[in-house]
């Protein structure tokens, strides 16, 4: 049985590990800028469907203002997709 990943062009691998975590206060946040930040570092490992390693890079989610403190992976989750995007992207086909 063969996987269908393997049949598509260009493909790339994305290996993640969460490095660190600080848990913030959504109450804390409403009442001041200054504290209750949530944030997340995540060490992202995009590779080739072989294992080769293409790049490596720590990319870290925050929520500081407003918002609860799952905010912290969308945040994260943007970020990677824009490293993806900025590195492996095909000219044209955004």
């Amino acid at each position: 049985m063969t996987s269908r990943s393997t049949t598509v062009a260009d493909l790339v691998v994305l290996h993640s590990t969460v490095r660190g975590f600080k848990v913030g206060s959504e109450r804390a946040r409403q009442v001041t800028t200054v504290s209750g930040a949530t944030s997340i570092t995540v060490h992202c490992q995009f590779t080739s469907p072989e294992g080769t390693s293409l790049l490596e890079r720590d990319v870290n989610g925050k929520v500081r203002f407003f918002g609860g403190n799952l905010k912290a992976t969308y945040d994260f989750a943007k970020k990677a997709a824009h490293v993806a995007n900025e590195n492996f992207s095909t000219p044209g086909r955004e």
